[in-house]
């Protein structure tokens, strides 16, 4: 993920909090997951026709295996409004996921056209076939955004969260959340190592 959308420390709790709208933001929970989970949380701020792209690393826990597995993704932002139109918002940003093969299998619980239509996007992928990549392959997931009911001035940004996580029964595997955890590790290393 991107260094400077990532956000950390109080700040973090401010925008997610505004964002999300669940109640205050425990941190103390963060890094702590059931092992057969990993969860992701990421934001920033995006402008007209900008794609931010982001990439969960995927478990090899769960290459080739046909056992039930769940990819969930929810995006809240807020947009400038305007009221005396239909379409409310002077912008939408959404986002979507050019390889859905990686997932394994389809959406599920709602139509994925009709969620982008709110400023919550909320999308489940859930399966039993066997998901096949290979070894540092990563599940994409595009953050874009574009103008709805009127045009966003230039230079003017939309704030927004994203919550992403994979999981599958503890029996198919318990190491999910360390597997995410250390790929991430190893990136943020390299990065590191890049910039100096």
């Amino acid at each position: 993920m991107r260094d400077d959308l990532n956000l950390s420390g109080q700040d973090a709790r401010r925008q997610l909090t505004a964002l999300l709208g669940y109640g205050r933001l425990d941190t103390s929970q963060l890094g702590m997951a059931a092992t057969n989970r990993a969860v992701l949380v990421a934001g920033g701020k995006i402008g007209l026709n900008k794609r931010h792209i982001y990439e969960l690393p995927l478990p090899l826990s769960l290459r080739l295996k046909a056992d039930w597995h769940r990819f969930t993704v929810t995006l809240a932002f807020a947009a400038p409004t305007v009221g005396q139109l239909t379409r409310y918002r002077s912008a939408k940003v959404y986002f979507h996921t050019p390889d859905m093969s990686l997932a394994g299998d389809n959406r599920i619980n709602a139509e994925h056209r009709a969620v982008r239509r709110g400023s919550l996007q909320h999308e489940i992928i859930e399966g039993y076939r066997a998901m096949t990549f290979v070894d540092g392959d990563t599940f994409p997931i595009h953050v874009e955004c574009m103008d709805d009911a009127q045009h966003l001035r230039a230079g003017n940004t939309i704030r927004y969260a994203l919550v992403v996580s994979v999981e599958t029964a503890e029996r198919t595997s318990n190491t999910i959340h360390e597997e995410v955890r250390d790929r991430l590790r190893i990136r943020a290393r390299a990065r590191g190592r890049v910039r100096l």
